[in-house]
Parts: C-alpha cells; sequence; structure tokens
C-alpha cells in the first residue's frame, strides 16, 4: 500500500511507503562476508534475538506525513502476531533496505549497520495482538521513502 502525502516544497507529494509482511528469512550480512556497512563495522548479532517469520508476525508501516515542525516524515510500524502462541518481547523493528539518502530520525540504535526502534512497554504479544511503534524519517534530497520493516523479537544487547 502506498500514501503519497503532499511534498513540502512542490506539491506534488514524494512520498512512498511500502509495508512488507511476507519475510520468512533474513540473513545477516556477516554471513555474506560483508565486514562493514557504511564504514560501520558488522558484528555478529546476538544470541537473544530472534527474527519474526512471516508466520508468527506481520509488519505493516502506515503512510507518512511531514512535520513542519521537526522537518521529518513521521508513520508508524505495527506488528501483530498472527501465530497461536504468544511471542516473548521485547521487539525490535530493524529497517531494512531504508531509501538511500533517508535517514532514520529516531532510531533506537543500529544492528549489523541498519537503524532500528524498540517498540517501547511491550513485554510480549498474545495471538491477535498489536504493537506499534513510531519511526521519523529525514529526507533532505525529497527521494520516495521505501523500507521494509524487519522485526525481531529478544535483546540486540
Amino acid at each position: 500500500n502506498s500514501y503519497l502525502p503532499p511534498d513540502p516544497g512542490s506539491g506534488t507529494g514524494g512520498v512512498t511507503v511500502t509495508h512488507v509482511n511476507n519475510i520468512t528469512s533474513y540473513q545477516y550480512p556477516k554471513s555474506f562476508g560483508v565486514t562493514a556497512i557504511n564504514g560501520v563495522p558488522v558484528t555478529a548479532p546476538s544470541s537473544t534475538s530472534t527474527l519474526l517469520t512471516a508466520d508468527q508476525i506481520t509488519a505493516t508501516a502506515s503512510g507518512l506525513a511531514y512535520s513542519r515542525t521537526t522537518q521529518t516524515f513521521d508513520g508508524t510500524v505495527t506488528i501483530t502476531n498472527i501465530s497461536s502462541s504468544t511471542i516473548t518481547g521485547p521487539f525490535q523493528i530493524v529497517l531494512n533496505s531504508l531509501t538511500s539518502g533517508v535517514t532514520l530520525a529516531n532510531p533506537t540504535s543500529s544492528f549489523g549497520g541498519w537503524p532500528y526502534v524498540a517498540v517501547p512497554a511491550v513485554g510480549s504479544l498474545a495471538p491477535g495482538q498489536s504493537a506499534t511503534v513510531n519511526v521519523e524519517f529525514r529526507n533532505p534530497l525529497n527521494e520516495t521513502i521505501n523500507f521494509s520493516p524487519v522485526p525481531y523479537s529478544g535483546s540486540f544487547n
């Protein structure tokens, strides 16, 4: 699903948000021989973090709205437990494949060179339960904003 909010400069629109809920696997870049991303060293992920797959959880991004106050494009990512079991948190959402030149303005930190946001105050998700986290993007070149939200449970630390 895409939403094109007004472009603050020309009024023509210019932001597309994609949602990804069919991720079935995610290979950490180190497994492909990558040692750094954008100059940031890649380290092995913590054994306490677990990729959540498409049969467990969906991750859906909302449309984005431009904030003249913060000069960011703001939206949300919602994760929903679609499995038949409770999934224990904490939950992080890695923003993979973020458009070049676009940065996440409110990252919790980074994981293997990719920014992520922690879903606040959610210890677990029962079947059918959802949780939402805010995302804010800086887009100085007014590029189309695309990203793939990749949900994890557990800690990256």
